[in-house]
This record gives structure tokens, C-alpha cells and sequence, in this order.
């Protein structure tokens, strides 16, 4: 596995294998990798200088997708995306991978974002991150861990603590600064149900300031952890 590409191509089988958060954050407990991410990946991350371009993934999925859905993030609600919706966004922004998992060494899409502007930099170009492709994809590998770890790519917000409320029943996931309080209306959950209790790690970030976000309901919530320095932990709430 010495060679290792980002594909631009969507593959829906891929998407489907994907675990719920909770069978995830299992099979990551159950291999003993917890510890590899606050040593062996972050030391990856930062010799390759990519700290500040990609987090670590728990790999998971949202909600059940048909053949022509997407999961797309547009602003601080992610939602599936139909392909004639992502079709008519083309014409006034672009939708963009914004998650990864790999397969046979091979990082795909899985998770996108829609950006209403045209910034330089819309895309890592892969061609810059080879060397660390092959690297992290090697780790996966000889950890047994392809089918659990994957990429994020980091955003705006990622150094700021982040919630995620998912609603399964809508099929929305809603992101909102830590600090603030959530009211959610007209939903499938009751307030209470929206105060997770459990939360595990769902990404990780490496910056030179911890931050951390959460998720929620089969949902997750991100949440600040300082247990390492240049550690940005993401957790996931489960109820």
C-alpha cells in the first residue's frame, strides 16, 4: 500500500457500510486505538504540516441515503441533497468532499459541503498530500482501522467548540456554537431527549489551541476536551 490517491467519485456502497456512531466508537474501543490518536496520528498529522487541512473521522453515517442522495452541509445544517438540487447549487457555488474514508488505500468521498462563494483554496489539492495519504493510510491499515477512521476536512469553525444536533426523523443535523442554548421545535425530539448524556469521540483535530466540538441524539456532540495540548477533540452524544 504505497500508493494512495483522494478519488473525486461518490460510492454509494461505501456510504451504506457505514456503522451508527455507537458501533463505530466500539469497534475503535475494542482495537485499542484510542491512545494512537493522541500519539502515532497526530504525529503524522503534524510532520506532514496538515494539522491545519484535515481532522480524524470516526466513521460513522447520519441517516439512510437513497442511490441519488447526498449528505450535504451548507451553512450549519447538513442534510441529504438530492443529485438534481446539487445539480441546480453548480450554478451558484460549488459542493465540495468535505469527508473521507478509505478503501484499498483509497480515500472516496462520503460526506460534501456546499460553498456559496469561490475561494482559492475550494479543494486540498491531492497531488500536495500524497506522502501523507500513503503514511496515514499505511496506519489505518496496519492498525485494522480503514473501516473506522477516516478524514474531515477542517472548516471555518473547527477551532471554535461546536455542537451537532442530528434529528433522525427529519434527516437534518443542526451545528451550533457550544456556548449557546438550543430550542428545538417541531421536531422528533422532546427538549429532554436533546440533552445527551453519553458522549464518545467522534473527530479529532490538532491545533496549537485545544478546542473541541459535540454531536447529539443518534446524534452527536462535539465537546471541549483539554486532556492534550494540541489536541481538538470531537464527541458524539448518544442516548
Amino acid at each position: 500500500m504505497e500508493t494512495s490517491v483522494m478519488k473525486s467519485e461518490y460510492q454509494q456502497e461505501l456510504y451504506d457500510a457505514l456503522p451508527q456512531v455507537g458501533q463505530a466508537f466500539q469497534k475503535l474501543a475494542i482495537r485499542g486505538a484510542l491512545p494512537l490518536i493522541d500519539t502515532t496520528v497526530r504525529q503524522i498529522f503534524m510532520a506532514h504540516g496538515v494539522e491545519n487541512v484535515f481532522g480524524v473521522r470516526l466513521l460513522h453515517r447520519h441517516f439512510d441515503l437513497d442511490r441519488k442522495e447526498r449528505m450535504v452541509q451548507f451553512g450549519s445544517v447538513a442534510s441529504p441533497w438530492t443529485e438534481s438540487v446539487i445539480a441546480r447549487a453548480a450554478k451558484t457555488g460549488i459542493v465540495q468532499p468535505s469527508n473521507w474514508l478509505f478503501q484499498n488505500g483509497v480515500a472516496y468521498p462520503y460526506e460534501y459541503r456546499y460553498l456559496d462563494t469561490n475561494p482559492q483554496d475550494l479543494l486540498p489539492d491531492e497531488l500536495d498530500y500524497t506522502e501523507f495519504l500513503v503514511d496515514y493510510a499505511r496506519f489505518l491499515s496496519e492498525n485494522d482501522l480503514m473501516d473506522t477512521l477516516g478524514l474531515v476536512l477542517c472548516e471555518g469553525n473547527s477551532q471554535r467548540s461546536i455542537n451537532e444536533i442530528c434529528l433522525p426523523m427529519e434527516r437534518v443535523a443542526i451545528n451550533y456554537p457550544a456556548e449557546k442554548d438550543l430550542s428545538i421545535r417541531s421536531s422528533s425530539l422532546s427538549q429532554e431527549e436533546l440533552e445527551g448524556e453519553f458522549t464518545v469521540p467522534a473527530a479529532w483535530f490538532f491545533f496549537q489551541d485545544p478546542v473541541a466540538h459535540s454531536c447529539g441524539k443518534a446524534f452527536h456532540v462535539y465537546t471541549h476536551v483539554s486532556r492534550h495540548p494540541n489536541l481538538a477533540v470531537f464527541y458524539l452524544d448518544l442516548k
